[in-house]
């Protein structure tokens, strides 16, 4: 939504101010559900929110419900790289410094191959299985972040994820499909085309 209404107010002028506004609205409640700077995933969005459901008994076989326990790492990155987009756009300071919230917890909890856990626990910030990243979204994120600021570890992030890409993902040709309703799953039983296509 957030980048929906960049866009939109770039080619459609005439609704360019509520456009952005929208967007602002948008990445301003990612910001107020954020986990709290005392909880495990301090700063990031959550993947799940259901809190404005009233009945969760309605809804107990969605994905929300079932994963409501999970923070799925390929996501906080995409909504950092919305947050740098919205900033460029409105000039907003607050949303680069939300960026580099999130960018700071990819910074302290990378893991020595150069990826992350993908799926971590809500509740003590533990891996809840080995799968990892296959951190695109991640790269790019960090990407957009060394252009804004010139900063180095941003770049040194980003360059991490690829060696990670190649190393791993390349060389052994598991290229684990990673989408939010995805179960978790043993290498080679969960393959995708798009990461590959995504490294082309």
């Amino acid at each position: 939504l957030i980048c929906g209404m960049i866009n939109y107010a770039k080619i459609e002028p005439s609704v360019a101010e509520d456009a952005l506004q929208i967007a602002k609205n948008a990445a301003d409640f990612l910001i107020s559900i954020s986990f709290s700077e005392d909880k495990p995933l301090k700063l990031l969005p959550p993947t799940y929110y259901v809190d404005f459901r009233k009945d969760l008994s309605k809804y107990n076989n969605e994905s929300a419900i079932v994963r409501g326990h999970a923070m799925m790492m390929i996501y906080p990155a995409a909504v950092g790289s919305a947050y740098l987009e919205l900033e460029k756009a409105t000039g907003d300071v607050r949303y680069l410094e939300a960026a580099r919230r999130i960018a700071d917890f990819y910074k302290d909890n990378i893991l020595p191959n150069g990826s992350w856990y993908l799926f971590l626990s809500v509740e003590n910030g533990e891996p809840l299985q080995n799968n990892y990243c296959v951190p695109f979204d991640i790269m790019k994120f960090m990407n957009m972040l060394y252009l804004r600021t010139g900063e180095e570890a941003w770049k040194n992030i980003e360059e991490k994820g690829f060696d990670y890409v190649i190393n791993h993902c390349l060389k052994t040709y598991n290229w684990e499909g990673q989408f939010e309703d995805s179960k978790l799953s043993d290498s080679y039983s969960n393959l995708t085309h798009f990461c590959a296509l995504a490294l082309a």
